[in-house]
């Protein structure tokens, strides 16, 4: 029988994940020039399916169905157009990211979120630029936190800031002038990497999708446009967004 093998040496060491993580990073030199065809040009290795046997499932989608129907109308969208007020933006924090249950594990009582998280550690931070919602909060930056279901003001910025953090907007072909709403998912990896080792990255990524997805299942059922955005440079977003330099942005969602 063979004998367990111990695991890699730098599993357990942080400065791995770190430069894994800088390795990664987008930055104003390398953004992508790719089109549509150069990067269908480039992908290979995908199975072919048309020798295989096929069986045609029905279409299960119901109009009739609010979940469905919101499951249906998800789409990505600059259209920025409804007007959002503090009642709104309080009801899609709540939906997308609040505590849904305490449950008591290990005599511990734990509080369980709308999203599935490694180990129930809810390691991301929530970080939301206001704007166009409420004349007291325009153009702040908040830290939401689901457990006490309260916004806390960080620091002061305003759209030209946001513009230049993503390469949609640096070379406007988007704006974020329209939007309500920019949130920023940032992950303080060294909550998970006592535990979880190098895998605490590929934790943090699931986790920052799943909450981006609530996000904008959320703004679809509330009537909002929302857009997903993973270009943007993350050494301008971290020097402009969290409060804190350990912590690292992951994902960003405008809504309006």
């Amino acid at each position: 029988m063979e004998k367990w093998k111990k695991g890699k040496p730098n599993y357990h060491n942080f400065d791995v994940l770190k430069q894994f993580h800088r390795e990664t990073v987008h930055l104003i030199s390398n953004t992508s020039i790719n089109t549509r065809d150069n990067v269908a040009e480039a992908s290979g290795g995908e199975e072919s399916l048309t020798d295989r046997e096929s069986i045609p499932i029905t279409n299960g989608l119901s109009e009739n169905n609010e979940f469905e129907r919101v499951l249906k109308n998800r789409r990505t969208s600059w259209a920025f157009k409804n007007s959002l007020d503090f009642d709104t933006l309080s009801r899609l924090l709540s939906i997308a990211f609040n505590v849904t249950e305490i449950k008591e594990f290990q005599a511990t009582m734990v509080p369980l979120r709308a999203y599935p998280s490694a180990g129930a550690s809810y390691s991301i931070s929530i970080y939301v630029y206001i704007n166009h919602v409420h004349p007291e909060m325009n153009e702040n930056i908040y830290k939401y936190d689901p457990d006490t279901q309260a916004l806390y003001k960080i620091k002061k910025s305003s759209t030209a800031t946001m513009n230049n953090l993503t390469s949609s907007t640096k070379y406007n072909v988007q704006d974020f002038s329209n939007a309500k709403m920019i949130f920023f998912l940032c992950s303080n990896f060294k909550k998970l990497f006592p535990r979880y080792g190098l895998l605490t990255y590929r934790l943090s990524l699931l986790e920052a999708g799943h909450m981006a997805h609530n996000l904008q299942l959320a703004s679809t059922y509330l009537g909002l446009s929302s857009v997903p955005i993973g270009g943007f440079y993350d050494l301008e977003v971290n020097k402009a967004i969290p409060e804190n330099e350990e912590y690292y942005c992951l994902y960003i969602n405008a809504i309006g």
